[in-house]
């Protein structure tokens, strides 16, 4: 069986800073944060103290909930909607990293996600194998996937694998 390791429902890697900017991914990480957790409403003049260039989500109407940006028009502070319509999580995504250290053909995960998530296949120095259709040959480089449950992914090799697998959902 592979080791599996269960990640936060945040993709965010929070340790990690991306392009080694440290300071601005995390200056980023936070506002994200803050929007999430802070900036999520009913009330049209939430926030009090907005100021331009401000992200909300308003949920006032649970069937068109907008995400929406705050500008100065003629001098006066409005939102103005980017998206809308939007869908909010009942549950934050999962990550789940299955690794392979002996040579393995099918890589078989039982992730437990009562979906058919994303899944990809990296060889050992972390290079994603192609996905190919199912029932066709299978080359070097190359795998299947195959989603029999709702709870189970298999991979398919050429022959004998190792590697990790990413299975997201």
């Amino acid at each position: 069986m592979p080791t599996t390791t269960p990640e936060p429902g945040s993709l965010f890697l929070f340790d990690r800073p991306a392009s080694n900017t440290p300071a601005l991914s995390q200056e980023m990480r936070d506002n994200f944060t803050a929007l999430a957790r802070t900036n999520i409403t009913t009330d049209a003049a939430f926030p009090v103290d907005a100021r331009e260039g401000m992200l909300r989500i308003n949920a006032s109407d649970p069937n068109d909930v907008r995400l929406e940006v705050a500008l100065i028009v003629a001098g006066s502070l409005v939102w103005r909607t980017i998206a809308k319509q939007l869908q909010l999580a009942k549950a934050l995504p999962t990550k789940l990293i299955a690794d392979f250290g002996a040579p393995t053909n099918p890589w078989v995960v039982d992730h437990n996600l009562g979906s058919q998530p994303l899944a990809q296949a990296y060889n050992a120095s972390w290079f994603a194998f192609q996905v190919v259709p199912q029932g066709g040959p299978i080359a070097a480089g190359q795998c299947t996937v195959e989603h029999p449950s709702p709870n189970r992914v298999i991979i398919t090799f050429a022959a004998g694998a190792t590697g990790h697998l990413i299975v997201v959902g």
